[in-house]
């Protein structure tokens, strides 16, 4: 697996300037990687009740732009909420999608939603103690209503800005004219393009230390590597993982007891003492040491949740496969959802099978004659669903 990745695609390309054309196997495809997208990143996602009483968690989050447009100026004013409160709670407003973050609680209708002026001169006798009033909200949340006012927990990003990378654009960038792919960072899980991972690397570092792998699970950015450094010591192998009976090695193992203390070692005996960003493959957090000493240092460089076996992304995509309440097709359905507009996204959602049957017939039209899909046929694929719903409940 190359990673978690994203990509702008043709179709979700479609507001282009220039006009684009699509394949019938570029439909097909598309359909396939919106399968796959739904499995990363919507994993057991309600679409109907709100996740804040499941507590902390990594989830799929959306930041409102409608209910928070200082979001990007002002940290302080950032948040997120869950699927379901997209469908129900910010329906045609303007969201970002987040991809997943790790031990998040819905923010929907918490004081991030009070108007200004509520939030600085009004108060609600009623109000329990960390308690917000929902009748001084703006936007309450119409799936849970007893929330606690802040999220202590939380932690915001300038992905809830709707700015990504050490470049801070929007995503997708609409002044950018070539191909647009991010790896997302496990630690800060930002998301930088593939051109700006080696941005601001030394230049004295080897060349081979600046391409991006063919293959890799997971990837730690340079800012997250400058700040644990100690982590570098773990892109080394030992002489015991690689098979080789070292006796000065299995000495110090037996005298110390800490893995982090003997990788050190050979990365200071082999001269790697550059920090680089890294790429990582899926098991290589079983490497990581966890004697007393260890963990203190991940709890301290408060990032003890690479020790955690069910942090990583792909084990959490891994449970969202597993589910038996969810077929393919419903969470591609959801997948599709986040790319259409809000009509879209309602009929898409209510009637994902009637929906699919009808688009393949409706290209199967273009295959028959030869023909090429186009942007064009899309839109009026879509106007004309709609408009059999309009007709269907008038």
């Amino acid at each position: 697996m190359n990673g978690h990745k994203r990509q702008v695609t043709k179709l979700q390309a479609i507001n282009d300037e220039e006009e684009e054309v699509v394949t019938l196997s570029d439909v097909i495809q598309h359909n396939d990687q919106m399968t796959e997208a739904a499995n990363a990143v919507l994993g057991d996602a309600s679409d109907t009740h709100c996740s804040y009483p499941r507590g902390y968690m990594r989830q799929a989050v959306f930041a409102c732009m409608t209910c928070t447009p200082d979001a990007r100026e002002n940290p302080q004013t950032r948040a997120g909420v869950c699927l379901a409160c997209t469908y129900h709670c910010h329906q045609d407003h303007e969201l970002v999608e987040l991809y997943t973050k790790r031990a998040f609680r819905c923010d929907c209708g918490n004081e991030t939603f009070l108007p200004s002026t509520s939030r600085l001169h009004t108060k609600c006798r009623y109000m329990k103690p960390n308690f917000v009033c929902v009748m001084l909200l703006d936007h309450p949340c119409h799936l849970e209503a007893n929330k606690t006012s802040r999220n202590a927990r939380n932690t915001y990003s300038q992905n809830y800005g709707g700015l990504y990378c050490q470049c801070h654009r929007p995503y997708p960038d609409p002044e950018r004219t070539t191909p647009e792919v991010m790896v997302q960072c496990i630690i800060c899980e930002d998301w930088l393009h593939e051109e700006h991972i080696f941005e601001n690397l030394d230049q004295n570092v080897e060349c081979s230390s600046k391409i991006v792998p063919e293959s890799f699970e997971e990837f730690i950015c340079l800012a997250c590597m400058k700040e644990h450094p100690f982590l570098m010591a773990y892109t080394v192998q030992t002489s015991e993982e690689n098979g080789v009976d070292d006796q000065s090695s299995i000495l110090s193992t037996d005298v110390i007891d800490c893995r982090l203390h003997s990788k050190q070692r050979q990365l200071k005996d082999k001269g790697l003492t550059t920090v680089v960003p890294t790429f990582w493959s899926s098991d290589w957090r079983k490497e990581l040491c966890e004697c007393s000493s260890c963990v203190s240092l991940f709890e301290k460089h408060k990032i003890a949740f690479l020790l955690d076996p069910d942090d990583a992304l792909h084990v959490y995509e891994a449970s969202a496969r597993a589910r038996t309440s969810a077929s393919g097709e419903e969470m591609a359905q959801r997948a599709f959802a986040t790319r259409l507009t809000h009509e879209q996204q309602v009929e898409v959602a209510k009637g994902y099978s009637r929906m699919k049957q009808t688009l393949q017939q409706y290209l199967a039209g273009f295959a028959a004659a030869g023909k090429t899909v186009k942007k064009e046929d899309i839109q009026t694929f879509f106007q004309e669903l709609n408009q059999a719903k309009r007709q269907k409940i008038e």
